[in-house]
């Protein structure tokens, strides 16, 4: 089986850099296959439109999407994140979830939701 993942764009995101803005991508993990997005420089409210096709294996796992801010020298900043089981999408009526806004999460749950 296939996954088809559309990353289209998000809103808010929050400022990581001390210009005020982020520079933001997108990383998707469905057991070891691995994708990634193109960077969207100095951008808080992002647009990629891009599509990515995962092989399903294991209606068990989970699509992982993390939202992460570029830095040129140091670690990327962790913006949120979000865990799509994949046997919701294929439980689905269609075998679509369709399009929606998801809220990301933090890594911990102490941090604030942030809605993209």
């Amino acid at each position: 089986m296939k996954l088809l993942v559309r990353v289209i764009e998000a809103r808010n995101i929050p400022a990581m850099d001390p210009n005020g803005f982020s520079d933001p991508y997108v990383k998707l993990q469905l057991g070891r296959q691995k994708f990634r997005t193109k960077v969207v420089k100095k951008c808080l409210n992002p647009s990629w439109c891009e599509e990515f096709t995962f092989k399903v294996e294991d209606l068990k796992e989970e699509l992982f999407v993390s939202v992460l801010d570029e830095d040129k020298y140091s670690i990327d900043d962790f913006v949120g994140q979000i865990k799509v089981p994949v046997s919701r999408v294929f439980d689905a009526n269609d075998k679509s979830l369709g399009t929606a806004w998801y809220s990301l999460q933090p890594k911990n749950k102490k941090s604030k939701n942030k809605d993209c």
